[in-house]
């Protein structure tokens, strides 16, 4: 554009297809054998160079990039040490998006020259491998297992990682993993909402992973939509199990109903009883031992989701008043 600044942009569209079927896949789950995957990506760099002097560039690459998955990433029937890989025919292209930024320096006599660079790429549903559940098998009653030549087996495939994990009831994109440590990003309105903008290192929060198609439902649909943070009024034992008291608002307490379903931490409960400004819940000693409410104590603070029917309800009710 000029001599002390230049500006460049290019763009991509591709469009990538596999076709491919699998005998041995049949035995397994049919579903699996034969897979017809199209996919499209639109890829885009942008460049700037800016050269405040002669001697001196400042250098600026904005890029994105993807990678449709192989024959090899989808995968084939492979049994090894009680881990049998299947087929994974929805895996999605994964997303890289790169920037890079340099800076050039002359010499006064133009015969040296030294180059300082610092690049950094962020991974969107990088494929990763996992437990895979085939939803037709019904030769055991886990759903982590089939029996494959005769022996049960644990069934995994590659998947794509940028899926929807609940954190203490809080749906967040999973964005990498690596030396078992999973990393999310928060926004602000996420921290302004739940209790993740007092969150310390080494707290321990619940983790689910998102319901499939197929699944079995056991307790209430959760949307991962933190509706508000409650701190914990009191804790009772009662014989083996534990009367939970939170405290609410008034406006809150006009969408509970008692022996309706609650959302604390993500853990799926049933309200037992509605008070002045608080709610009680009576949790099970199982719970307790699966999730972090066995570490709560008064004044403690939780994400609360409401469910989904309440909400519906009271919209229909307010747009007929």
């Amino acid at each position: 554009m000029s001599e002390f600044f230049t500006f460049n942009i290019g763009t991509r569209l591709t469009f990538t297809g596999i076709k491919a079927s699998w005998n041995d896949v049949v035995s397994v789950n049919p579903q699996l054998s034969k897979i017809d995957l199209n996919s499209r990506a639109l890829t885009t760099t942008v460049s700037m160079k800016l050269r405040p002097s002669k001697k001196v560039q400042i250098n600026t690459v904005l890029s994105s990039g993807f990678r449709n998955p192989n024959i090899d990433d989808i995968g084939k029937i492979r049994e090894n040490n009680g881990l049998l890989v299947v087929p994974n025919t929805f895996l999605k292209p994964e997303y890289a998006y790169n920037l890079d930024v340099g800076v050039d320096f002359k010499s006064l006599d133009n015969n040296n020259y030294l180059s300082l660079r610092g690049f950094s790429t962020v991974i969107s549903r990088h494929i990763g491998r996992d437990n895979y559940t085939v939803f037709s098998d019904i030769t055991t009653p886990n759903l982590s297992t089939i029996i494959y030549n005769g022996e049960e087996v644990t069934t995994i495939s590659n998947k794509n990682l940028g899926i929807s994990i609940s954190c203490d009831g809080v749906c967040l994109t999973l964005i990498s993993y690596k030396n078992k440590t999973l990393e999310f990003y928060l926004s602000n309105e996420t921290l302004a909402k739940s209790k993740f903008r007092n969150i310390k290192i080494g707290d321990e929060i619940n983790l689910e992973k998102p319901l499939k198609f197929g699944d079995n439902i056991s307790g209430h649909i959760c949307q991962g939509h933190v509706d508000t943070v409650c701190s914990v009024k009191s804790i009772k034992k009662v014989d083996q199990s534990n009367i939970f008291e939170f405290k609410i608002t008034k406006s809150l307490k006009k969408q509970l109903v008692e022996k309706a379903s609650i959302l604390i931490n993500g853990v799926s409960l049933t309200i037992s009883k509605i008070k002045k400004n608080s709610f009680e819940i009576w949790i099970i000693p199982h719970t307790l031992k699966l999730t972090n409410l066995i570490t709560l104590k008064k004044n403690d603070l939780v994400n609360v989701e409401i469910d989904i029917m309440s909400k519906y309800v009271k919209k229909f009710i307010n747009e007929k008043k």
